[in-house]
C-alpha cells in the first residue's frame, strides 16, 4: 500500500487549476476564515500537486486504490505586512469601510481586474474573505500589503 504525505499548508488562487485535488476548490471558497471542513477524495482518484514552495517536490499519482482520502481543510486569513501605522480602532463586524486597493496582482505578479475602492459592510460577505479579514487586522489610515 502507497503512502503519500500531503504538504500541511497550501498557497493556491480559487479557480486557477493549478490544483488537481478534486472537490478541494470548491470547499475553500464556501468557508469563511476560520472555518474547518473535510473534502474526501475517493480511491483511485487520480491527485496532482506541482511542485511549489510551499508544496516542496509536489506530488502526481493515485495515493490509493483501496480507501478513500480524507483531508482537513482550514481557510486562514491573509498576512498583512504593515507599511504605515493606521490610527484608532480596528474596524468591527457590521462596520461599513471604504479601502483603496493598490495595483492588485494575482500571486504570479500578473495585474488583477479591482475596483481602486471598495466599499463594504464588514461580516456581510460582500468581498473575498481573505481581503475582509485582512481588513479587520487594520487600523484607519494604515497602509498594508
Amino acid at each position: 500500500e502507497a503512502s503519500v504525505r500531503l504538504p500541511r499548508q497550501l498557497a493556491f488562487v480559487l479557480g486557477g487549476g493549478e490544483l488537481g485535488i478534486p472537490r478541494l476548490g470548491e470547499t475553500v471558497s464556501a468557508l469563511t476564515v476560520g472555518e474547518r471542513a473535510e473534502v474526501v477524495i475517493p480511491a483511485g482518484t487520480e491527485l496532482s500537486l506541482p511542485a511549489g514552495e510551499l508544496h516542496g517536490e509536489g506530488f502526481f499519482g493515485t495515493p490509493t486504490q483501496d480507501s478513500d482520502v480524507r483531508v482537513d481543510v482550514e481557510l486562514r486569513p491573509c498576512l498583512v505586512h504593515t507599511l504605515r501605522p493606521g490610527r484608532d480602532d480596528r474596524p468591527e463586524r457590521g462596520s461599513i469601510v471604504v479601502a483603496r486597493l493598490g495595483r492588485p496582482r494575482l500571486l504570479s505578479g500578473e495585474p488583477m481586474a479591482m475596483p481602486e475602492l471598495v466599499r463594504f459592510e464588514v461580516g456581510a460577505g460582500e468581498l473575498i474573505a481573505g481581503l475582509e479579514a485582512a481588513v479587520l487586522e487594520m487600523r484607519l489610515g494604515e497602509l498594508a500589503q
